[in-house]
């Protein structure tokens, strides 16, 4: 049999890289087939020599990594020896494997697959699929969905840093669990993922100095899960913008979350009793304060003569008057606009993404007026779009510009526009709570009452109107008329 001659090119994708300029590093390993292997580090693009195959000189650390690159060649030469004394007909697949430490699979068990079913990311993997089923069917948003598969890799950052693997069994939750999660999100997140950056840069290394310095940042915990870890695990979080440690109120909201999870597991009968429903995700919550009505007349009355931030300024006020959260306003259309009643008054009616209740708006004047505005506007016309919508990031970054220009001192967002919204109906316009938790779209009027202070203005104003009833102008209570 003809002799099998291993072939290693050295890749460094320049075509793609993170943020930071950095770009994988990979070997082409080619014998009868071809795969390619990434190496398990990334390296700036910038000080790759294509024709050498190695860091250039440029680069403080050119030694260093082209010894990585060296060492990680020679180790699959060893690799390739090592199977070609027990196979006849080795594969370029066969090397990678071997390289990465992937043994061939066996047979799952049947109690392998029942702790696989009696897992947290199980349930949230079952959740998240039958979430997609509603959203495909128009009955949940786009955003929630986001928002859960979200949950879940907080639950696999959790595992990593907690348990120092993959996954958690329900059997490993314990009483403190919530408290524990509390206490990662909110204070030990941010290091966690600047330790697993740097060590993904170095995965691997003979360096002790280096190694000793990450497991004392870990103290000690997620070290033996990280150094266990394939490439592919690092390459997957470090290819992300900064991860940074949570406000107490994002963190118990992702807690309850993962406590809705946990509850599913318990009406499977995948775990007795949740063992974190005595952690309180309440409080914590900051009161928003609305905008004045004086800040509302400085944005609707500045002249803007710049178009994106014009329109901008349109949508942030027709939020102000409808109290349409951002996904809301952007997905509708002119199939929302009904005439109701004799008068035909105008009303937008719209099931909202996050809850599925319909939110039922009667149109003020100046909404009206910002409608017609844009009516034939082009980016309306293609779309079938009420409105020109830019996307939430560019939306939040123009605000931050109209604050500016309008003197306005607040830090304006949609969320903030939709407590004024709630603020105005209520305080100003005095309607009753009922009602405006109808416009809202909440679920309950529970919601609705965080969004609502009750101003002493209001306090004062009803009294009055009590006061007129109730009593002359002498004083003395109007007996006949209260009967």
């Amino acid at each position: 049999m003809k002799k099998q001659e291993l072939s290693l090119l050295v890749k460094v994708r320049c075509s793609s890289t993170n943020k930071k300029g950095m770009a994988k590093t990979s070997v082409l390993v080619k014998l009868n087939d071809e795969t390619e292997c990434f190496l398990g580090f990334i390296m700036p693009k910038d000080h790759w020599d294509e024709t050498t195959k190695k860091c250039k000189e440029d680069h403080p650390d050119h030694q260093f990594i082209n010894k990585l690159i060296d060492d990680k060649l020679e180790e699959l030469k060893a690799h390739f020896l090592v199977l070609s004394k027990t196979k006849e007909n080795v594969t370029a697949e066969d090397v990678k494997s071997a390289f990465k430490g992937i043994q061939e699979k066996e047979t799952e068990t049947s109690d392998q697959a029942v702790s696989q079913q009696r897992s947290l990311l199980a349930v949230a993997d079952e959740f998240i699929s039958e979430f997609t089923d509603l959203v495909d069917g128009g009955q949940r948003s786009k955003g929630r969905l986001k928002h859960w598969r979200t949950n879940r890799k907080v639950i696999e950052e959790f595992a990593a840093y907690y348990y120092k693997k993959g996954d958690i069994l329900f059997d490993e939750i314990g009483p403190t669990f919530g408290n524990d999660l509390y206490v990662y999100l909110t204070t030990k997140r941010q290091s966690f993922f600047e330790v697993i950056e740097e060590f993904g840069v170095y995965h691997i290394t003979q360096d002790e100095l280096l190694l000793n310095e990450l497991r004392a940042k870990l103290d000690k915990k997620p070290y033996t899960f990280l150094i266990n870890q394939t490439p592919d695990f690092f390459m997957k979080n470090i290819h992300k913008k900064k991860t940074t440690n949570l406000s107490e109120v994002t963190a118990k909201k992702r807690i309850k979350d993962i406590k809705q999870l946990i509850n599913i597991g318990v009406d499977k009968g995948l775990i007795s009793q949740n063992p974190a429903k005595k952690f309180s995700t309440t409080g914590g919550e900051k009161e928003v304060l609305p905008l004045e009505l004086y800040d509302i007349q400085k944005i609707f009355t500045k002249t803007i003569t710049i178009e994106r931030l014009d329109e901008v300024r349109d949508m942030y006020i027709f939020q102000c008057f409808t109290g349409f959260a951002y996904s809301d306003l952007y997905n509708l259309t002119a199939d929302n606009l009904y005439y109701v009643g004799i008068e035909r008054e105008p009303w937008l009616i719209k099931e909202r993404g996050k809850t599925s209740v319909n939110e039922m708006v009667p149109l003020l004047p100046i909404a009206i007026k910002i409608i017609e505005k844009y009516k034939d506007h082009p980016y309306c016309k293609a779309t079938g779009r009420l409105l020109p919508i830019d996307s939430n990031s560019n939306y939040n970054g123009y605000l931050k510009e109209i604050a500016a220009i309008c003197g306005v001192n607040r830090n304006l967002t949609t969320h903030l526009a939709r407590h004024t919204f709630a603020d105005l109906m209520l305080n100003v316009c005095n309607i009753p709570l009922e009602d405006v938790s109808k416009m809202m779209g909440h679920k309950s009027i529970r919601t609705t009452m965080q969004y609502c202070r009750v101003r002493k203005e209001r306090i004062s104003r009803n009294m009055k109107t009590a006061l007129q009833l109730m009593f002359d102008k002498s004083g003395r209570l109007k007996l006949n008329d209260v009967a």
